[in-house]
């Protein structure tokens, strides 16, 4: 194997491990765009799959957001995304795609 295709490798190793690392605490803070009155408790686990304990909104607690992204959505250059939200009274779930050009696309909301 030549020595350009070795470095390409490790450097598509690296990122892919970098991304997947990627702390989900900062990914909130970072990409979440502001909104306002809502309010976020601490972010736990990672970019990938995590989650955020106690979403407020106006002053009403409306849980716990679970997220789990699908890895092939970004080579669709899109954010795809399992979400649930948990509180003592149920649960909401749905799937969740947001393009590159601020479009959302919500499916399977339960």
């Amino acid at each position: 194997m030549r020595p350009w295709k070795i470095a390409l490798l490790a450097i598509v190793v690296f990122l892919a491990g970098l991304v997947a690392l990627f702390p989900a605490s900062l990914a909130v803070r970072w990409f979440l765009p502001e909104i306002p009155g809502l309010v976020l408790g601490a972010a736990e686990g990672s970019a990938w799959n995590g989650r955020v304990d106690g979403v407020e909104y106006n002053g009403w607690n409306a849980g716990n957001l679970h997220w789990s992204l699908n890895p092939l959505g970004l080579l669709l250059l899109r954010a795809d995304a399992d979400l649930r939200l948990a509180r003592t009274g149920g649960e909401i779930t749905a799937e969740v795609k947001a393009g590159m050009g601020g479009s959302v696309l919500i499916e399977n909301l339960r």
